[in-house]
């Protein structure tokens, strides 16, 4: 619904399924389209003539096949969840295998690009859970499970960034969030943090305009909601682009790709040498921590980070890490860091401050 002049949202129409179809009118201060992948709202942006900016786009086209399993008395307490990383490069795809309630298991393939989908054929799943990577512990407790469903398929072709922020007009009494507004790969389990951080950035936005109000909320909103989004797209983005046949288009080329994944490369690697060499787990965590958008990527890719996983006896992963990276003085890392990752400015309230603080106190110990 719109004002006169269309340039105000003033409510939605409705309609009750039934036997007449009947529509309806609910009148509202503020409509937000969270509807998902599925949003009309550049259909309806285009109807009363805004012109909608192009996209960003990551031609991804993803897949999941996903089977569930009945889990006998006899491994109840076996095992917990079991994850196998991907291998894009050798075009292996990611594995994972976990509890759900009332002794039921799931067994998740995927990979990206488009080659070769995991299959929802119960013989071709079987076989392609084997060429996992470091597979054994995965098949042997899928051995030992009751298959009593599927496996089931899930396609995704794009994940998608829009840029309302950058529209000339906005109209009055209307936002977005979640995946209408930008779309993620589930498999980095991103999605549902960034529309609750979305959330949040529109509480704090609505405090401050009732304290102090000022022209043009909608469009701060967007603004801020970008700025918070902005990690979270980066980051799923390097990961998929690692997969043959995925591709990012848009009006701007995404910054430091190839040094992030190399670098990432080779985080991981030293990671899992220290956690099974030493029983130190401190990278996995801020691995871990920055994933799931608490740690902000600038603690992630830092200058005395780099020097230490770059001391790995000129391994591959250093070899081309130190290529990507183009200087050799450790005193030009961060600044060279600096110029080639994104700068994210990210708002941190005094929840999310403290448990950084916690964090960063117990690893010093």
């Amino acid at each position: 619904m719109t004002s006169e002049d269309e340039r105000s949202i003033t409510g939605v129409y409705t309609k009750i399924r039934g036997r007449d179809n009947r529509e309806e009118m609910l009148a509202a201060d503020m409509v937000i389209d969270a509807s998902g992948r599925s949003s009309k709202l550049i259909k309806w942006l285009e109807q009363i003539a805004f012109s909608v900016p192009e996209p960003e786009v990551l031609k991804v086209s993803l897949g999941y096949s996903t089977r569930y399993y009945k889990i006998p008395s006899s491994i109840q307490n076996d095992w917990g969840t079991v994850i196998t990383e991907s291998h894009p490069v050798q075009g292996i795809r990611a594995g994972m295998l976990w509890r759900i309630e009332n002794d039921i298991a799931g067994l998740l393939l995927f990979n990206a690009g488009g080659d070769e989908y995991p299959s929802t054929h119960p013989d071709e799943f079987q076989e392609q859970i084997k060429h996992l990577f470091a597979s054994d512990e995965i098949v042997a407790l899928e051995e030992q499970l009751e298959p009593f469903q599927g496996p089931r398929g899930y396609r995704i072709s794009e994940s998608v960034r829009q840029h309302f922020e950058l529209m000339e007009n906005w109209p009055s009494g209307l936002l977005v969030l979640g995946d209408a507004f930008c779309s993620f790969d589930p498999i980095h389990g991103q999605g549902m943090t960034v529309a609750a951080i979305e959330a949040e950035t529109l509480a704090k936005c609505l405090d401050e305009q009732r304290m102090h109000p000022e022209p043009q909320f909608e469009r701060q909103v967007l603004l801020r909601m970008q700025q918070a989004i902005e990690p979270a797209w980066w980051l799923s983005s390097v990961a998929d682009l690692r997969w043959k046949g995925v591709e990012h288009v848009g009006p701007s080329r995404m910054k430091g790709v190839a040094f992030a994944q190399k670098y990432i490369n080779l985080f991981t690697k030293q990671a899992m040498k220290k956690a099974s060499q030493e029983n130190n787990k401190h990278l996995f965590f801020t691995q871990f921590l920055m994933n799931a958008l608490i740690l902000p990527p600038s603690e992630y890719f830092k200058g005395e980070i780099l020097n230490m996983i770059l001391n790995d006896n000129g391994s591959k992963e250093e070899m081309e890490l130190r290529a990507e990276l183009g200087v050799q003085d450790p005193e030009l890392f961060q600044q060279k860091i600096d110029e080639i990752i994104p700068s994210f400015q990210l708002e941190f309230d005094v929840q999310i401050k403290k448990m950084l603080e916690s964090f960063q106190h117990a690893m010093s110990k």
